[in-house]
């Protein structure tokens, strides 16, 4: 009798686990030449995974960003985006598709394999007393089955109730187009003189006041580099020669502006360990570099930071 009940408990467990499994259970800045790398880093709000451009001169997404790619962690954006065509799903079994039933199938099957084990007349040696109390037993374990199995099902309807929806839970960030000053230019150029003229001093103090942490990490790692090797990277006087606004926009409280910038300067390496000698580029000869570089500020009234550095394409 009891290796019957087991057998009935084992197989009713499965089937009820199973249900549940298929409804859902549970730089770097590298020690080169320049104070920007060769990749495209840094933030740029909900744009970062965007590349954009002016007059010809287009840039690429960010390659090093520490801001979640939207696209990826939210398949069903991908998925409704034109450019991101649907993969074909794996079809679904009907019971995968109605997960409920699969709970009522599990129960109707411990139901028939307890009457079937227990709800016929045993005869023996004691008789209808015998094929009495067996029937008695096989129906109180029948009720007690579908009474779990009730439980069960009250649960898993509520852990249903109780979950997020996925298409639901994502929330896109509202980017709105914004119109800069001429003004807001000007602070662009002195921004990036500042930034490259403390990249030369090697002073990251300095630089952490003038870019974002995420900015300021990248810095940090590339100065770690060149101060290792007792090097240095010079870059001097330096006069930017063309500015143009790509693109400038709002989101929330924080804005946004990514410039195409060129410049040009004395940009060359130096052995710090041999009194300054010059081991790569020239101080004579001027260097023309042109990047897209993106700034931030919290508000119309915050100061402007670098965010983000893309190379020209």
């Amino acid at each position: 009798m009891l290796k019957k009940i087991s057998i009935v408990v084992f197989i009713f467990c499965l089937a009820t686990e199973s249900a549940f499994a298929r409804a859902g259970g549970r730089s770097s800045f590298g020690s080169g030449r320049s104070s920007t790398s060769h990749f495209n880093q840094g933030s740029r709000g909900s744009r970062t995974f965007e590349g954009g451009g002016a007059n010809g001169k287009n840039y690429a997404p960010m390659q090093k960003s520490t801001t979640p790619d939207s696209a990826k962690s939210n398949p069903n954006q991908a998925q409704n985006n034109p450019q991101n065509p649907q993969q074909p799903q794996p079809q679904q079994s009907f019971f995968q598709r109605n997960p409920m039933l699969s709970t009522i199938g599990a129960v109707v099957a411990g139901s028939w394999i307890g009457n079937m084990l227990f709800g016929h007349h045993a005869t023996g040696v004691n008789g209808a007393a015998e094929g009495s109390g067996s029937s008695f037993f096989g129906n109180f374990l029948t009720i007690a089955l579908l009474a779990f199995a009730a439980v069960m099902l009250f649960r898993f309807l509520s852990r249903r109730k109780n979950m997020p929806n996925p298409q639901n839970t994502y929330a896109p960030t509202k980017s709105v187009e914004i119109p800069l000053a001429d003004s807001e230019m000007q602070k662009f150029a002195e921004l990036l003189i500042a930034v490259q003229n403390a990249w030369s001093q090697q002073d990251l103090e300095k630089l952490k006041t003038l870019t974002t942490l995420e900015m300021s990490k990248y810095f940090s790692d590339a100065l770690a580099q060149n101060i290792s090797q007792n090097i240095a990277n010079i870059v001097e006087n330096i006069e930017v020669t063309g500015m143009e606004i790509s693109e400038s926009w709002q989101e929330d409280e924080m804005q946004y502006a990514t410039a195409i910038l060129e410049w040009s300067a004395l940009d060359y390496m130096i052995n710090k360990s041999s009194a300054g000698e010059i081991i790569e580029g020239s101080n004579q000869n001027l260097v023309i570099t042109s990047e897209a570089w993106t700034f931030a500020r919290y508000s119309n009234n915050g100061k402007w930071i670098l965010s983000a550095i893309a190379q020209i394409e």
